[in-house]
């Protein structure tokens, strides 16, 4: 399948996608071939200076989902900052749900209550902001569970 990669890639160099939703999607398909099916982790972080990336712009104070190589070349001229700070050794996913669940919960303690590009409109977390502090993917029926959980009065 890698091969095949090496034939497709270079058509695509250059290609312009004009939907943002397929350009991002196609663009994760290509990244899990080319790393084996590892997905590179992302971190949220949020926007000090209007940026461009993948050809989507995005505005002061709106969050940024990106992985340490596109990072590092914005963080060194203070275009971002990293939004949400990662529990160290979580890297993996727990298989105990209640170890999951738990871990989600202390996710969301981590969270910075003072900025928006984490929080939904309703005040909830949003689960790429989650997932940026786990190190793993969540779904939303888990952040709703532990979110009311959370807030039981």
């Amino acid at each position: 399948m890698r091969a095949g990669c090496r034939v497709f890639l270079p058509k695509l160099r250059g290609l312009t996608i004009p939907n943002p939703a397929l350009r991002a999607t196609l663009s994760r398909l290509l990244e899990r071939v080319l790393n084996k099916g590892k997905i590179m982790a992302k971190k949220i972080y949020t926007v000090l200076n209007p940026v461009e990336h993948d050809q989507e712009h995005f505005k002061v104070g709106s969050p940024i989902s990106l992985e340490d190589k596109d990072a590092t070349p914005l963080l060194a001229v203070k275009a971002i900052e990293l939004a949400v700070t990662q529990i160290p050794g979580a890297a993996a996913a727990p298989t105990d749900p209640a170890e999951r669940l738990a871990a989600i919960k202390e996710a969301i303690g981590s969270l910075d209550k003072g900025n928006a590009a984490l929080w939904t409109g309703t005040g909830m977390p949003k689960v790429p902001a989650i997932a940026a502090v786990t190190g793993w993917d969540i779904t939303q029926p888990e952040r709703d569970a532990v979110w009311a959980e959370i807030n039981k009065v």
